[in-house]
């Protein structure tokens, strides 16, 4: 849907004319995009491959969730056997997963592979920007460009849903409701508004019913998400689950009868997988919090909420 590229514009500009700059045997610019479930971040890279696809270049979508690389060395070996004189351009879909699991030592090498003429062009998509970016002594400081996709505007929102339902998409729902306020109370995002918009073409009417629509989508998703997590964790989420709103750690310790040392390690493991979010309270106190609205209104949605969400994992 061309609607939906474009809004990722400013970032596709960005990065293909930056790779339109290179040469066959350049120190590589290479680039982090960041963006929440359903940012577009997918959308993006498949345009920056049909975009720069050339005899100079040559480029190489890896979904890391599906196929994972298990270090450096592979990915070389890899390139290698799928490139011949053109230059690669390695767009890596999910790279959190990678960069999260690789060790220092072989994130040192791929800082050393960024660096080297003719390397390997990478784009880098995932859902947050890892710290092995940002913080002054991790390998990879300051080796890409960061980038970000936003979330939508109201008129994106709009414009989304009525290229599916026409224009005047509100004649198709009850007056009573307001489909950018759905899209915005579960998560601004392409990907959300687009459902929104198809459960409205499909004959969904109120409010209720369109956001089942839009949450069964991530059933599978979110339950293989949970599965992955320890017991321990699992316990944490469910009380951060049940309340919906940001909790004491005195609060997460008496529903959980865990100890507030195993507490802070488990959500500073939360953290990094961008589960658990920290805000600060009153009188300085630390709040936790789910961080996706998508995922609490999943939780609430789902018949999971009338029992003990570990139980079924």
């Amino acid at each position: 849907m061309k609607l939906v590229e474009s809004i990722g514009e400013k970032v596709f500009s960005i990065i293909t004319e930056g790779i339109s700059r290179e040469t066959h045997n350049s120190i590589p610019q290479c680039f982090y995009v960041s963006g929440e479930l359903g940012y577009g971040k997918t959308t993006l890279l498949h345009r920056i491959k049909e975009k720069v696809k050339s005899k100079e270049f040559q480029p190489i979508y890896i979904d890391c969730l599906l196929h994972p690389i298990q270090n450096e060395e592979k990915l070389e070996e890899y390139v290698h056997s799928v490139t011949n004189n053109e230059r690669a351009i390695l767009l890596l879909d999910e790279a959190h997963i990678l960069l999260n699991t690789w060790s220092s030592q072989e994130l040192s090498k791929l800082r050393a592979l960024i660096y080297s003429p003719g390397a390997p062009i990478i784009v880098f998509a995932g859902n947050r920007v890892t710290k092995i970016f940002t913080e002054y002594s991790a390998p990879l400081y300051n080796s890409v460009l960061l980038l970000s996709l936003d979330k939508l505007a109201y008129t994106d929102i709009k414009s989304i849903i009525d290229n599916i339902c026409g224009s005047n998409s509100t004649k198709h729902v009850d007056v009573d409701v307001d489909i950018v306020n759905i899209v915005n109370s579960l998560e601004p995002t392409p990907l959300i508004a687009t459902l929104c918009g198809k459960a409205i073409k499909e004959g969904y009417h109120e409010e209720k019913d369109i956001k089942h629509q839009v949450l069964t989508y991530f059933d599978a998703l979110y339950r293989k998400e949970l599965s992955s997590l320890s017991p321990v964790q699992m316990l944490i989420v469910t009380t951060l689950l049940k309340a919906q709103t940001p909790c004491l750690l005195s609060d997460i310790a008496n529903d959980t009868q865990l100890k507030n040392s195993d507490i802070t390690a488990q959500i500073k493991r939360l953290k990094d997988r961008n589960l658990v979010e920290v805000i600060k309270g009153k009188p300085k106190k630390s709040l936790y919090q789910i961080k996706s609205n998508l995922l609490k209104a999943w939780y609430k949605e789902s018949s999971i909420e009338k029992t003990d969400v570990a139980s079924h994992f």
